[in-house]
């Protein structure tokens, strides 16, 4: 594992702790520092995004609007918008939808 890497993990380690089970906000958004905190972008992640839209659309053909609650920086966003006419997405974190 590179160094960069090991040093990101730590950091995410140090700022998600406590935060997933309380109402700090502020050291939630900390993790918005770090680009791709919770490695959106790796081959798993894009792979469960695919799979979202095949389900929905084989149970629902097209969707006319979509609410992703918790979009966070909008990966899988991306996706969704390919199987429905209008997304809306919110997320509590202001400089992820930033």
């Amino acid at each position: 594992m590179k160094f960069k890497n090991i040093i990101k993990l730590i950091w995410l380690k140090i700022l998600q702790k406590g935060t997933i089970s309380s109402s700090n906000l502020y050291r939630f958004e900390k993790l918005y520092h770090v680009n791709d905190p919770w490695e959106m972008s790796s081959k798993k992640e894009q792979n469960r995004f695919s799979e979202t839209n095949r389900i929905i659309q084989e149970e629902l053909m097209w969707v006319g609007s979509l609410l992703e609650i918790g979009c966070g920086e909008g990966h899988q966003s991306e996706y969704l918008t390919n199987i429905c006419n209008k997304l809306y997405g919110f997320d509590v974190s202001k400089k992820a939808v930033e």
